[in-house]
């Protein structure tokens, strides 16, 4: 059985060298779980593939009417000839190798965003009938600039929700009855900011509709609530105390 780091949406290339491959010989039928590591990877293979996926899924539950976007992208790592470096070529994202003080661009999410938003302000402007996309220079780094710190934020922070939502429910399946209260509070807390989270996600998808700002609601009680402070008091409270349940056979990873 064989894998790359090649999808619907993303395909990974670094040129000059053999891109990330998963060989493995198995015994029909069989179950594989595809491990990619520095042995079969590089890390900026690795991140190129995982941040495009995630800048398309944000893009599209935006508006998932921008087809335009539903193509394999080529994601070009550790491109030579610059440092500190990356862009758009028209169809694809490029990045550059670690050198001046710089590590391999394609490990830093920001940047990987940047330049994908530089194809969805091509393929939106396209999608809308012009055909050489957008031609503001000014305007195409701008909004590529305001893709990434939006998309850096909100894309990642709804991750970060279902994961700690799905390890407070691992959590609640071994708590003690003394502490599954608890739990189910902090599920609470994800719960509501993961509201917080989606309402802005869908403020900013209306934006371009002309939707005033008073549409957006946020709980002024939420606002000093983070992911982090929920997660410390699980790691320091409930979820020391549930690491080694009674009767429980192995070790559990919360986070």
């Amino acid at each position: 059985m064989t894998s790359s780091l090649s999808g619907p949406f993303c395909v990974v290339d670094r040129p000059g060298n053999t891109d990330a491959s998963f060989n493995v010989t198995v015994q029909n039928p069989a179950t594989v779980d595809i491990a990619w590591t520095p042995v079969n990877s590089a890390d900026s293979e690795r991140d190129g593939y995982y941040h495009v996926n995630l800048a398309h899924d944000y893009v599209k539950a935006l508006d998932p009417g921008l087809t335009q976007m539903d193509y394999a992208v080529p994601c070009h790592v550790e491109q030579t000839g610059d440092v500190c470096n990356a862009f758009y070529d028209g169809a694809g994202v490029n990045f550059y190798a670690a050198g001046g003080g710089c590590p391999s661009i394609a490990t830093l999410p920001d940047v990987i965003y940047h330049e994908y938003g530089h194809s969805v302000n091509d393929h939106t402007y396209r999608q809308a009938g012009m055909g050489f996309g957008m031609v503001n220079d000014a305007l195409h780094e701008g909004m590529a600039d305001v893709f990434s710190a939006v998309a850096s934020e909100l894309a990642l922070a709804q991750t970060q929700c279902a994961r700690l939502d799905g390890a407070l429910g691992r959590l609640l399946e071994v708590a003690a009855p003394a502490d599954r209260e608890a739990v189910l509070r902090e599920l609470h807390v994800v719960d509501l900011l993961n509201q917080q989270i989606a309402a802005v996600a869908g403020f900013v998808g209306r934006l371009g509709d002309g939707a005033p700002a008073a549409l957006i609601e946020v709980g002024p009680a939420l606002q000093s609530i983070t992911l982090g402070e929920v997660a410390e008091r699980i790691g320091q409270g409930v979820g020391q105390a549930c690491a080694s349940p009674a009767g429980a056979s192995e070790d559990i990873d919360f986070f």
